[in-house]
């Protein structure tokens, strides 16, 4: 039996003219939807440093939404954000992903083919190899 590694990425989100209030709505809202999905797993990124005078407790990163997704789920997954965002517009969605030291980030094209569909899949799944110009 196959073995599936979950593969992490952070969802970003972001808009035009948007107040961090709004933000924070928006993404909690997304944040419950993606949860459907039955993802490993679903949290609100947590900042790692706080700067100097801010109290205690935990604070987050405004629009970012970090998962855990089994290989198999992610083309479902980069089809609801494709969705998603067409029905919220004004909203640019970023993908993130970290292989060790590097990192590769793609923006959720709104219009895309079937084919173009798989290509960005296979971008954001795939492994980050060093550009050799």
């Amino acid at each position: 039996m196959t073995e599936y590694v979950p593969m992490e990425f952070v969802v970003v989100l972001d808009g035009d003219d948007i107040s961090d209030r709004r933000l924070d709505e928006i993404t909690i809202h997304l944040k419950s939807e993606l949860e459907k999905f039955h993802l490993v797993s679903v949290d609100l990124v947590r900042e790692v440093e706080k700067p100097d005078g801010t109290m205690s407790g935990d604070a987050f990163t405004l629009g970012a939404i970090a998962l855990a997704v089994l290989p198999v789920t992610v083309p479902a997954l980069i089809e609801f954000l494709r969705d998603w965002k067409l029905r919220n517009s004004n909203r640019t969605i970023t993908i993130k992903r970290r292989i060790g030291e590097q990192e590769i980030e793609v923006t959720v094209p709104e219009d895309i083919s079937p084919s173009q569909l798989k290509d960005f899949i296979d971008t954001v799944t795939g492994t980050i190899t060093p550009c050799t110009d």
